[in-house]
């Protein structure tokens, strides 16, 4: 979490109940139910909405053009 943006930092830690789910399931077979699935779903329609609206807003500052200068920490990038 020492490269990356604290909006990032957000998005990771409220995807983490949702990933330690799907890491029991398939690590040690724990049996997940419908109230698990529904639960996961829920919040990941939630947290991916508000997260995308907030990096958004806080990103593109109200103006969309600046998605084109948009850039990418070191701490974002995947196999760093």
């Amino acid at each position: 979490m020492r490269y990356t943006a604290i909006a990032n930092t957000a998005i990771i830690h409220a995807f983490n109940p949702v990933i330690t789910g799907i890491a029991a399931a398939l690590l040690i077979r724990e049996r997940l139910t419908l109230q698990n699935y529904f639960g996961g779903a829920i919040l990941l329609r939630n947290a991916g909405a508000i997260a995308l609206v907030g990096v958004l807003a806080l990103r593109l500052k109200g103006n969309l053009g600046n998605l084109v200068g948009l850039q990418i920490n070191r701490g974002n990038r995947p196999g760093q």
